[in-house]
């Protein structure tokens, strides 16, 4: 009996109060990791994208500064990029397209991470020396 009254008397938790709350805990932390792991995964692709629109923004303001007969299709492969290895741009242009004396042109940046992506941009340039 005394036994008893001194178990009942005793403060603090017992083995199996701390071993389910360590359990508990352990559920809340892995589960911490897992949205922290995809937040960073978000963050990267994010800043990947932001590179490849500024990449593709930078090369169509190039042609757009260029004359007319200047703008010719081009590849930039993975590595060719300075500063940029990890992304391929390349410049598309249909002349002629979709009338004459103007030229279709497609900004295109990919990158690999899990699997591929890509950014593409287009715009439509005029001879004006077609029209003198």
């Amino acid at each position: 009996m005394a036994f008893w009254k001194r178990l009942r008397e005793q403060e603090g938790f017992t083995l199996l109060e701390n071993m389910l709350t360590i359990t508990l805990l352990s559920i809340g932390f892995v589960a911490l990791l897992g949205v922290s792991s995809f937040v960073i995964q978000t963050n990267r692709s994010t800043r990947q994208m932001s590179t490849a629109t500024a990449l593709a923004q930078d090369r169509m303001e190039a042609i757009k500064s260029q004359s007319y007969p200047n703008i010719l299709p081009q590849t930039e492969y993975y590595g060719s990029i300075t500063g940029y290895e990890n992304f391929q741009r390349e410049v598309i242009v249909v002349a002629n397209s979709p009338v004459a004396d103007v030229k279709t042109v497609q900004v295109v940046v990919r990158w690999v991470d899990f699997r591929q992506h890509q950014v593409r941009l287009d715009t439509i340039v005029y001879d004006t020396s077609a029209s003198t």
